[in-house]
């Protein structure tokens, strides 16, 4: 019984140094595998006409060595060793490009990776809602703390023709600085509202619209820096209302017995500005003449001549980043008396 154990023992010691031996260059041996080689691109979601880059990546074999054939659309357009990257134009928008890489190792074997670009693309229109008077011919700006309204217009088209795809059908994905806001990203999700935060810095907003099957996609961003508040002044004239055509500067020379200057509060927040929350405060020579959300103030000399530094400070009670200031020195009253 133990002879009969011990030749056990030897035969499976033989078997072990038989395995250990082993040539590899045989039918075990390891050979590249073709899931260590990965084909990239950037953008991910290109527009139409923009260049992209590839690039081909692998950890299990030596690609500087190799010798690599790019494709587009079958055609060949570069062959090298070592050629990892390429670059090319992606197609107008509707069309379809397949890219292509074979790699042909040293060692004889090959591998092929290929990717299809669909491009597309969408822009982001924002404007703030904040306010400007009327017959304001610029944007309303993003101030400190107010909120801005951005709408993503996309131009997605399929490859098989026909129109470009209802925007109200597609999924939207917004960001704010990197992360995704879920509640205001999904189907039809086209319009985002973000108010600016308490501490001022600038915000970027970014969104990917994509398919509903996921074929095609689209990303876009914009950085939005806000801006401090201003208050303008305008003289109201008796005739021809509001003179919006034309600010007050630092000093009017002379006004008759009476002018009615009116503060306009540029880039306040418009719903604050609504609803009272933006308070005003009007100083003649030092003292206040008027406070509350009078917008408009009467100055009046009924006699003689005198003079007078007007100070408006703008400030939303709701939003203490948001304030502003405007100062004018005026001459009023008939001289001749």
């Amino acid at each position: 019984m133990s002879m009969f154990l011990n030749k056990a023992k030897i035969l499976f010691v033989l078997l072990v140094i038989c395995l250990l031996t082993f040539p590899t260059n045989g039918a075990f041996a390891q050979l590249p595998s073709a899931e260590t080689l990965t084909l990239s691109m950037s953008p991910e979601n290109p527009r139409p006409a923009q260049t992209i880059s590839f690039e081909l990546e692998s950890f299990s074999f030596d690609l500087s060595s190799a010798t690599v054939s790019w494709f587009v659309n079958g055609r060949l357009q570069k062959k090298e060793i070592g050629a990892t990257t390429f670059n090319t134009a992606a197609p107008s928008l509707g069309a379809t490009a397949t890219i292509s890489a074979i790699v042909k190792t040293i060692s004889g074997n090959s591998f092929e990776r290929s990717r299809s670009v669909r491009p597309a693309s969408v822009e982001l229109v924002w404007e703030a809602e904040t306010f400007t008077p009327p017959f304001y011919r610029g944007k309303a700006l993003f101030s400190h703390q107010s909120t801005v309204r951005v709408v993503a217009v996309p131009h997605l088209k399929p490859s098989s023709g026909g129109p470009e795809l209802d925007p109200r059908k597609l999924s939207y994905t917004w960001r704010k600085n990197g992360t995704v806001l879920g509640s205001d990203s999904g189907y039809g999700k086209q319009v985002l509202r973000v108010t600016g935060p308490t501490i001022i810095k600038p915000v970027e907003l970014s969104v990917t619209v994509a398919s509903i099957d996921g074929g095609m996609a689209a990303s876009s961003a914009v950085a939005l820096e806000s801006i401090r508040p201003m208050v303008l002044l305008y003289e109201t004239d008796p005739f021809l209302g509001i003179r919006y055509d034309r600010t007050i500067g630092t000093l009017i020379s002379e006004a008759p017995k009476e002018i009615t200057l009116l503060a306009a509060p540029f880039f306040f927040s418009k719903t604050d500005r609504e609803a009272g929350k933006v308070s005003i405060r009007w100083l003649a020579n030092g003292s206040e003449v008027a406070s509350g959300s009078e917008e408009s103030v009467t100055f009046r000399k009924e006699s003689g001549q005198g003079e007078a530094v007007v100070s408006v400070s703008v400030e939303n009670k709701s939003r203490i980043y948001q304030f502003g200031r405007a100062n004018t020195a005026i001459t009023i009253g008939d001289s001749s008396r």
